[in-house]
């Protein structure tokens, strides 16, 4: 599981991975990580996504993807470090 967090204004992309048992700290930490969101403003958004590898988190979230280089190295990164 993979908490996304993604700034187009500022062009940061943050991932932070938990490991399957930790959806409780997942699902809170996303909660402050959406409300940081809205408080940024300009697109920000906050994503709790959970995919089996990188090809599968591409295909199933391709909007995110995109042409975005530092979104995949960061994906790429997330998903080889869990």
């Amino acid at each position: 599981m993979h908490l996304l967090e993604i700034n187009p204004t500022t062009k940061d992309v943050r991932v932070q991975s938990f490991p399957r048992t930790g959806i409780e700290m997942a699902a809170d930490r996303y909660l402050e990580a959406e409300k940081a969101a809205q408080k940024a403003g300009g697109g920000a958004q906050a994503l709790l996504v959970s995919a089996d590898s990188l090809a599968a988190l591409k295909r199933a979230y391709p909007a995110y993807s995109g042409d975005s280089k530092a979104f995949l190295r960061a994906l790429e990164k997330a998903t080889s470090d869990a």
